[in-house]
């Protein structure tokens, strides 16, 4: 029985995480740590069982508190999940004199040679899950309730940290609770240990399409970010869409600067990302990390294209820029656009963005071209009765001024999702906006007063002058 039980006990854990676990926290492999010795080594997993749901398990074994020589034990059996073999004679590793992967690991942190090679392999030509990057609700690590680690655990009302920091701390004791009398504790929305007034902007816009939130003076919280509608036109060449301005000048300047960077012209987009290289495509499959060439459809959807670039900006690292010039109708342009480096882990910035228009009727997305109609777009003007626009909940945002939901009333703007903009019980916000109204209406009849009373004495005037002609 003892020969079979490591074999015995990967299995039932296999079992039992790929049941309890696996949906919850998605993972390529995963290890049990136990203090018992299972079997005659008290280590185990299954070769080549890398994201498989159930034989992605290890069993390892801690005897004793040699915590390093466990992890490179660890390490070791992740290696066989993989697929990597024991390392051979001929196998070697820069740094040190023994590998990971030898028959009997010691202190090592280093692959050989050998392991590098079909770790590559496996990596490009294998898995897709391998290439595909982890959510961070994926990594979550398990930590004890501690009072004191500036981290609100469970029940806690918050947590000020050191003794020190909590008696400099007026609105939390050392006991992760409230002090007395103290509404909160912290927020964006929380001021000297109470709740901030109605109205104060805690979320400033961050572009165009983007909306202000402000406090409600009921919580210490901001409200949820919201945004205008997605089909909002921001400029006459583009809709808002994920709160972002999705116009192809504005990406070009965020990407190489302002000064003259606009959108190329679109023949740079047909010639470059139907090809398929690194400097136009239309993303990248999983497997292999290999472009993909654009359709002639979705060439608008690729790589970002931009003309007008006088000095090379300073990029991130690890970004390239290129310059290409392609011709058509014995024209020549210069098209500027960026690659990307697959190993980095980082975001793209250099496809266009998404919601940015192929045509007046089709945008872009997921590198396709799809109907802007299938937004469902229907904030008309009339809806927030042309004094505001819509949000992403297709509720109202008024100016300032009116009050939703439809900004139909006198009010302090804003929308039933951001918060009021003021607060409610400032009478004299709603006694200025009356006395500006009511200053314009008298303005305007002086105004119209004055212009009557000068046009019948201009009129008596030149009716007194002809009398005296005649007589």
């Amino acid at each position: 029985m003892k020969s079979s039980l490591s074999t015995v006990l990967p299995k039932h854990y296999g079992l039992w995480k790929n049941l309890v676990i696996s949906n919850s926290f998605p993972h390529d492999t995963s290890a049990l740590v136990t203090g018992n010795k299972a079997g005659e080594t008290g280590y185990a997993t299954f070769p080549n069982s890398i994201c498989n749901g159930n034989w992605a398990a290890i069993l390892l074994w801690f005897q004793d508190d040699r915590v390093f020589y466990y992890s490179v034990i660890l390490a070791h059996y992740v290696g066989h999940n993989f697929g990597l073999p024991h390392d051979q004679i001929y196998c070697h590793c820069t740094r040190r004199s023994h590998c990971l992967m030898e028959d009997h690991p010691l202190f090592s942190d280093s692959l050989s040679n050998c392991s590098y090679g079909r770790f590559f392999d496996l990596v490009n030509y294998w898995d897709q899950c391998l290439n595909r990057l982890p959510n961070i609700y994926d990594n979550y690590a398990y930590a004890f309730r501690l009072c004191g680690n500036k981290k609100i655990d469970y029940t806690e009302q918050c947590d000020c940290g050191s003794i020190k920091e909590c008696l400099a701390d007026p609105c939390c004791s050392t006991r992760c609770e409230r002090t007395p009398g103290s509404a909160c504790a912290y927020g964006a929305c929380c001021d000297n240990c109470n709740f901030s007034t109605t109205g104060l902007l805690c979320r400033r816009p961050v572009n165009t399409c983007d909306l202000p939130e402000f406090c409600n003076g009921t919580g210490a919280f901001c409200p949820p970010d919201v945004y205008v509608q997605d089909g909002t036109p921001c400029t006459p060449n583009a809709i808002c869409f994920r709160g972002n301005c999705t116009d192809r000048h504005i990406q070009c300047r965020e990407t190489f600067g302002p000064a003259g960077v606009v959108n190329a012209n679109k023949v740079c987009y047909e010639q470059l990302n139907i090809k398929g290289d690194r400097f136009g495509n239309c993303g990248v499959k999983e497997i292999k990390y290999i472009t993909v060439p654009c359709r002639q459809s979705t060439v608008m959807c690729g790589r970002l294209q931009c003309e007008g670039l006088k000095t090379v900006p300073k990029l991130d690292e690890h970004t390239t820029i290129h310059q290409l010039a392609v011709k058509k109708d014995e024209k020549e342009y210069f098209c500027f656009g960026t690659d990307y480096h697959f190993g980095t882990g980082w975001i793209d910035f250099g496809m266009v963005w998404d919601g940015s228009k192929c045509t007046k009727t089709t945008m872009c997305l997921n590198r396709m071209c799809v109907p802007i109609a299938q937004l469902n777009f229907d904030c008309t003007p009339s809806k927030c009765n042309y004094r505001g626009v819509c949000n992403n909940n297709r509720n109202c945002h008024c100016q300032f001024g009116w009050s939703p939901p439809f900004c139909t009333l006198l009010g302090y703007g804003g929308s039933i999702d951001s918060g009021p903009t003021e607060n409610d019980d400032a009478d004299y916000v709603l006694f200025a906006i009356l006395l500006f109204i009511i200053i314009r209406i008298i303005f305007f009849i002086i105004s119209f007063s004055l212009a009557v009373v000068i046009y019948i004495r201009r009129e008596f005037c030149e009716g007194s002058h002809f009398s005296n002609l005649g007589a």
